[in-house]
């Protein structure tokens, strides 16, 4: 099981109930929500938010309740004018407390957000829904009053952390897990920092290489904004030669998640097998902080391999349902 999967026709419109909206206002409620969630999304994340407020987002946070139980929360991010709202946009989210959400919960809590941000008057909303792509999914979106925007879906995976170290690289692809042990029996030392200096290496180096790529960087803000917060923001990890990093990744925390959020890697980085050394020394420092799955952070089929690098774990993957819009 990785998202919630709903049943389209095991409800009626007469089963939406009518939530509601409660605001959430500080970083220990959100996180201690997040800690409940049995599939987070990193894009929910407070420190995912705090950056993308310091690139110029209106950020707000809330859960939808069915008296007192919290059925959901979600981080909504608002583009504003002159103070009014134009559009809002969400992120792979709400994201559901129970594993197993009852399909009316599903369908209450879209609508619930379609109401509140998506109708005449009140902006735009654009939703990148944390629901598997398919066509319950759709059928549920549809009875909640948003219409598919763009079909281009999020595609990644999660390793199972809840194991053994020995149990999970046991799991990966034997040349996979083969060029880990190569890079133990070499000595190759991993840095683990929170650290302004070794973020602003990371941010420099991935600016650079995105933009030699032609793709878009989200900006220094972001990540500056994503940093400050020293527990759930980015975590880098490098690999060290002499003194010098020649390779690194970064990970953001969101409740018992961890993903991969961006990487560089150097001239020396394929010699050194650095790919799965950090994705390995990445599912360690995961687990020690309590962390029960690790994402890779997005597949695709147009990256020049790296997501079949990144497929070497065997992690099961999902697939989201696109995104999708409502302003009536």
């Amino acid at each position: 099981m990785t998202d919630i999967a709903p049943r389209a026709a095991a409800f009626a419109p007469a089963d939406i109930r009518a939530l509601t909206v409660a605001p959430i206002d500080t970083p220990s409620e959100w996180n201690s929500l997040m800690t409940s969630v049995p599939l987070p999304h990193v894009t929910q994340a407070y420190a995912y938010g705090a950056g993308k407020a310091a690139a110029g987002w209106h950020v707000r946070r809330v859960a939808f309740k069915d008296g007192n139980r919290t059925v959901a929360i979600c981080q909504l991010l608002e583009k504003r004018l002159a103070g009014l709202r134009v559009a809002t946009r969400v992120n792979r989210g709400p994201l559901f407390l129970q594993e197993h959400p009852g399909d009316a919960d599903v369908a209450s809590t879209f609508n619930a957000l379609r109401r509140g941000w998506g109708r005449l008057g009140r902006g735009v909303l654009l939703i990148a829904p944390a629901l598997p792509a398919g066509s319950e999914s759709e059928t549920v979106l549809r009875k909640s009053g948003f219409r598919l925007r763009n079909a281009v879906t999020w595609t990644s995976a999660r390793v199972d952390l809840t194991r053994d170290e020995d149990a999970i690289i046991a799991s990966f692809a034997p040349n996979f897990r083969n060029k880990i042990r190569k890079g133990e029996r070499a000595g190759i030392d991993v840095e683990i920092s929170t650290s302004v200096d070794a973020v602003e290496w990371l941010m420099d180096r991935h600016r650079t290489h995105m933009r030699e790529l032609g793709l878009d960087y989200a900006g220094d803000a972001f990540y500056r904004g994503l940093a400050n917060d020293s527990e759930h923001g980015l975590t880098v990890l490098r690999i060290m030669q002499q003194g010098q990093p020649v390779a690194g990744i970064a990970l953001v925390r969101a409740g018992k998640m961890m993903e991969y959020n961006v990487g560089w890697y150097g001239a020396d980085a394929r010699r050194l097998n650095a790919g799965n050394v950090l994705l390995w020394a990445a599912i360690r420092e995961a687990k020690r902080h309590g962390c029960t799955t690790l994402d890779v952070g997005g597949l695709s089929a147009s990256d020049g391999g790296f997501s079949q690098f990144k497929r070497g774990m065997n992690g099961p993957e999902y697939t989201l349902a696109g995104e999708w819009l409502s302003f009536l």
